[in-house]
């Protein structure tokens, strides 16, 4: 199996599909797919281990970076702020990956006297992935 570096993970945003904008000053990515674990245990267990179903699908994407207000960056706030959806398109390898459409849950910037300013967002999609 070849390893994949980080610097050659793309990640596309916009306010339409597909999301065909690269997201500027990003130096860190993470999506996480995971499933929802219901406890259907009832009280007469005889062995006393809980039992489990799987429930909804979520996909929560997360960015960090330098900020920087003329790029997509600027168009994240402007989503999180309305409330408006925001088409995310991650590239692991650069040319396969995943489309969503997200709502963004967090903004957050941050700035030290010591170092660039910085960005970071959250969003979590609306549905299934399309596969790109």
């Amino acid at each position: 199996m070849a390893a994949s570096a980080g610097y050659g993970v793309t990640l596309y945003g916009g306010s339409a599909s597909p999301a065909a904008a690269e997201i500027e000053g990003i130096n860190s990515v993470t999506m996480t797919m995971d499933r929802e674990s219901i406890d259907v245990s009832v009280i007469d267990t005889a062995d006393d281990w809980r039992i489990r179903i799987l429930g909804l699908k979520n996909c929560s994407i997360s960015v960090e970076g330098t900020f920087d207000a003329q790029t997509q960056q600027n168009l994240i706030r402007t989503s999180h702020l309305s409330g408006a959806s925001y088409f995310v398109r991650l590239l692991p390898d650069g040319t396969n990956g995943y489309e969503w459409e997200c709502k963004v849950v967090s903004v957050e910037f941050g700035a030290g006297a010591d170092g660039a300013a910085t960005f970071s967002a959250t969003l979590e999609s609306t549905g299934d992935p399309t596969v790109v």
